[in-house]
């Protein structure tokens, strides 16, 4: 059986030829397998079975590929050298220690709004407190 990289390299540089999005989900399935590794090496080297359920490795996972296949969508001469060495080096860090919820994107508008509330409501308080 080829390894991952063996697997993503010529997926990806048909990608890179044809943008094709079925060449992109098979590159997405092999970075979750990939970082579903890693998450579990890391579990096992460190002991840490009780804090990782099989749900959250495959959330990990998710997260790291869709980290990578985001930089694919936003960067159209994006292009990755080793595939494991990048999910492990990138992604695996980013999703394991920055502590990040990669799924959870906020519209502009509505941060916006949030905002002009906050900025209400703290002038609101502000001239109670004055008189």
């Amino acid at each position: 059986m080829k390894s991952h990289n063996e697997q993503y390299k010529p997926l990806e540089e048909r990608y890179l030829k044809t943008r094709d999005k079925e060449t992109l989900g098979k590159m997405y399935l092999i970075i979750c397998s990939m970082g579903r590794n890693f998450v579990r090496n890391y579990v096992k080297k460190n002991n840490l079975y009780y804090q990782y359920s099989s749900e959250v490795i495959e959330e990990k996972s998710h997260d790291m590929a869709t980290i990578i296949i985001a930089r694919y969508l936003n960067n159209p001469n994006f292009k990755i050298g080793s595939a494991s060495a990048y999910v492990r080096n990138s992604s695996f860090l980013d999703v394991m220690f920055k502590n990040r919820r990669h799924e959870v994107f906020v519209p502009f508008s509505q941060l916006e709004e949030a905002y002009e509330t906050k900025i209400q409501n703290y002038f609101f308080h502000s001239s109670m407190e004055v008189k």
